[in-house]
């Protein structure tokens, strides 16, 4: 699960539970439909992404002690690094630009926090969000889902570049993904549809 494609759209970055107890990311290449493994680890690693570079991919790897914290692994293989080591209990990820990771973490109740790798800084940015996190446009804008209120779920429009954080539309009942195109177009899923 937890599909990303790679930055030539040739590839298919994505988390599995194959022969082991623990999850690895592999990458399935669309033209020649072939699988490679790509980490073969003993902790579990999962919602891999590329990073703005497009030479790693980051991923929450759920590490021995069930720490779940942020790795960076070069795509063309080689040792993984740890991003922000003292922020842990990170469940999902999105970069915002080279040194800035909006990170849902994994509080009562969720939280979006906002990490810069560079400082090491973070800081709370909204309480209740939805797991899903997508860098919008190159200009430091982010959308999540606000789960404040139970019974109207709303996509918010992080802009950072200019300090603004907007509720932009209502989600569909029960959902809380979404994929941006490059227009700006707004996808999700409802009702397996």
């Amino acid at each position: 699960n937890q599909p990303c494609f790679t930055p030539d759209s040739k590839s298919i970055l994505f988390s599995s539970q194959r022969d082991s107890q623990q999850t690895d990311i592999y990458r399935y290449d669309i033209a020649g439909k072939a699988t490679v493994r790509i980490t073969s680890t003993a902790e579990s690693e999962y919602s891999p992404t590329l990073t703005p570079d497009g030479r790693s991919f980051s991923t929450v790897r759920v590490e021995k002690d069930s720490v779940q914290r942020l790795w960076k692994f070069p795509l063309t293989g080689g040792e993984p690094q740890l991003i922000m080591g003292h922020v842990d209990s990170v469940g999902y990820h999105a970069w915002v630009d080279d040194t800035t990771l909006a990170l849902f973490i994994l509080t009562q109740p969720f939280s979006l926090q906002i990490g810069n790798t560079r400082s090491g800084s973070i800081r709370t940015e909204a309480g209740n969000i939805g797991r899903c996190l997508q860098r919008i446009s190159e200009n430091r804008v982010l959308g999540y889902v606000d789960k404040s209120d139970s019974t109207r779920w709303m996509v918010h429009i992080l802009m950072m570049n200019i300090g603004e954080n907007v509720a932009l539309l209502r989600t569909l009942p029960g959902s809380e993904d979404f994929a941006c195109s490059a227009d700006g177009t707004l996808f999700t899923g409802s009702e397996g549809k």
